[in-house]
């Protein structure tokens, strides 16, 4: 039978949990509160995704197409957060809850085409942000009094939102779904 490294990294986490020595507990059991800030990078965005949205967009209002302008699309890395609270059930399990944001991107998109007699230039701006409640247990091996490692395993209860721009620069409209 094949075990994979991943199997095998998780059996030696919890090999290690069970045999921790009792002498380095320095950690209280009970509630307690959790915060993180880092960088959040989305994998695996493709700009021709963007630019079909953005055509949609710009059928739906009247507009048709004929040549792009500039289309970008942003950095696909964000700062991320996260708040929460946890409770500590023994010197190796804990559970936490909280609320995490993972970000931003933007895309933007001038196009120039035909609106009902004449020719001119629209703009479409669309914003992606994911966000949501995330609950995890954390299995927990104190190396000192003041040091321990963990490895968390859990489920984040996302909500995906877009919100777009539309102008042909004299007027807007502005919109979002989630």
């Amino acid at each position: 039978m094949k075990v994979s490294i991943y199997k095998r990294a998780c059996l030696a986490v919890c090999a290690s949990l069970a045999a921790a020595p009792s002498a380095v507990l320095g950690a209280e059991l009970g509630f307690y509160v959790a915060g993180f800030y880092g960088e959040a990078q989305r994998g695996g965005l493709e700009q021709s995704r963007f630019d079909e949205l953005a055509t949609f967009l710009y059928v739906e209002y009247g507009f048709t197409p004929l040549q792009r302008i500039t289309a970008t699309l942003g950095d696909d890395a964000d700062s991320a957060f996260g708040i929460g609270g946890g409770y500590r059930l023994s010197p190796h399990l804990a559970i936490e809850a909280g609320y995490v944001d993972l970000g931003e991107i933007t895309y933007r998109n001038e196009t120039f085409g035909d609106h009902i007699t004449h020719q001119e230039s629209w703009l479409v701006k669309l914003r992606s942000k994911t966000g949501g409640l995330s609950v995890s247990a954390l299995g927990i091996l104190p190396v000192s009094y003041r040091w321990e490692l963990y490895a968390r395993g859990g489920v984040l209860l996302a909500d995906n939102e877009i919100d777009y721009y539309i102008t042909d620069f004299i007027s807007a409209d502005a919109a979002g779904d989630s």
